[in-house]
């Protein structure tokens, strides 16, 4: 199939619906078409930002599958009006082809309305209006069949020596249920206090790849060269077991930064606000990306586990109101016949008025492996020996953290290496914070995970300037 090159006004955006696309019958023999249930379009949204005195402007787009550089190809050179709002174009798409790749290029912006705009690839036409040419990164797309998937850019231009730019997102390893997932964005200067730059509610279908990932591109205030210390906050509204529709999008009921979640929200550990610090260059783009895995909940044997990074834990704290012995446990499934690495950190005993005790919960800990019917099983169980001298004077509480980890494919995924997670990787953490005493004594209150309570999922810090580092291995 040879690519499309066209030119595209906006108001014309509509041809490409007459490429062949899903549809029932060939138009040549009236039988049904055998490709059809695996066809699907592509909408792509282009939403230019700080356009005063622009009266049109240019941008080549393209949409084909990302394992091929021509065939399947569509591209077209857009033209848009700001005063009519973004330009669209629809491209068709085959989900044999998946991942599909979108990658724009800001051609010229211009003072009055072209009377011919070129083609896709050619030359900007004369007296383009000086701008600061934003890099672009091509967005992946998938095709869903019988679906449009949409793929928004808002991109923020501007006259030279007057601002820059930030580049930011985060991408995100939530798993295949998650199909959206919409964050808060909010950029601020450097003074005291902070002053809004501004604010945005995205989404990943919109603005990235369908699973949580999103890029989004906006100005950021460098009058005098570069401004240090400015900041941008990230917040996960909500993740999606289906892409928010163009009518949700279109009657607003997404919401503006700041509102409640869209209705349809999946339940789970949510994560924490992201806040980090930037500088912003006059005339350049800085780019700032995040890497977080985040656990969603599954039913398991025993309640609830947690699911993250190809692997599926569960977590407890057993005990006996009549015996001294109390059991942490962490254990975690993959497929395959290789088990996840399992990771520790130094136990603590928290008590009141004393100073916290750290143990080793490799000392009195036992670790079985097993493989069977395709899936390998890591567990690891251990008896911390408590100071029930301390256990006696007063409440105290054990705190533990643990995770677990399997070969990660893809380069953009967190990777948990010997224990150690990245500084500033945001990645799941089972933690336990198991009251063991009281002002009467020791107490027994067993716990499994679960959204809230004593054994739940926290995440590495959001804030970290060092590497996280469970010291204790399964391997």
């Amino acid at each position: 199939m040879k690519p499309t090159i066209a030119t595209l006004r906006r108001s014309s955006f509509l041809a490409l619906l007459a490429l062949p696309i899903a549809g029932c019958l060939d138009s040549g023999t009236g039988k049904t078409d055998p490709n059809a249930a695996f066809r699907g379009t592509i909408r792509v949204s282009v939403a230019p930002l700080n356009l005063q005195g622009v009266a049109e402007g240019l941008i080549d787009v393209g949409v084909g599958p990302a394992s091929a550089a021509d065939a399947g190809w569509t591209r077209v050179r857009v033209s848009w009006v700001p005063e009519d709002g973004p330009a669209e174009l629809i491209a068709p798409c085959d989900v044999r082809d998946n991942p599909y790749s979108v990658t724009t290029d800001v051609i010229g912006v211009y003072a009055d309305r072209l009377a011919d705009v070129g083609d896709f690839g050619g030359a900007a036409p004369p007296e383009a209006l000086p701008f600061q040419d934003p890099i672009i990164e091509p967005r992946r797309v998938d095709c869903v069949a019988g679906q449009e998937t949409f793929a928004a850019f808002d991109i923020a231009l501007m006259k030279p020596a007057e601002q820059g730019f930030l580049e930011t997102g985060v991408t995100l390893d939530a798993g295949e249920v998650v199909r959206d997932a919409v964050w808060d964005l909010e950029v601020l200067d450097d003074a005291t206090p902070r002053a809004s730059i501004w604010k945005q509610r995205v989404s990943s279908a919109r603005y990235g790849d369908g699973h949580g990932t999103f890029s989004y591109v906006g100005p950021c205030s460098a009058e005098t060269g570069t401004t240090t210390d400015g900041l941008v906050t990230t917040r996960l509204v909500g993740l999606y077991a289906a892409s928010l529709t163009t009518e949700v999008w279109d009657s607003n009921a997404v919401g503006s930064y700041g509102d409640d979640p869209p209705v349809g929200v999946l339940e789970g550990w949510p994560v924490p606000p992201i806040a980090r610090v930037f500088d912003c260059v006059l005339n350049q783009d800085v780019a700032l990306y995040l890497q977080a895995t985040l656990a969603q909940p599954v039913r398991a044997d025993r309640g609830t586990a947690a699911r993250f990074a190809g692997a599926a834990c569960e977590a407890a704290w057993a005990c006996d109101a009549g015996d001294a012995g109390a059991a942490l446990t962490l254990s975690c499934a993959a497929p395959g016949e290789a088990a996840p690495a399992l990771y520790l950190d130094d136990l603590v005993l928290r008590c009141a008025g004393r100073e916290d005790m750290r143990l080793d919960p490799t000392a009195t800990a036992e670790l079985e492996e097993q493989v069977g019917d395709g899936v390998a099983t890591a567990t690891w169980q251990v008896w911390p020996e408590l100071d029930m001298a301390a256990l006696s004077n007063g409440a105290c509480t054990l705190v533990a953290r643990g995770t677990a980890a399997t070969p990660q494919e893809d380069p953009h995924a967190v990777t948990v290496v010997d224990g150690v997670i990245g500084a500033g990787d945001i990645y799941p953490l089972l933690t336990w914070r198991i009251p063991v005493s009281d002002e009467a004594g020791p107490i027994c209150a067993p716990a499994a995970l679960d959204l809230t309570g004593p054994v739940t999922v926290t995440y590495t810090s959001t804030g970290a300037a060092e590497a996280v580092a469970l010291p204790y291995g399964s391997r």
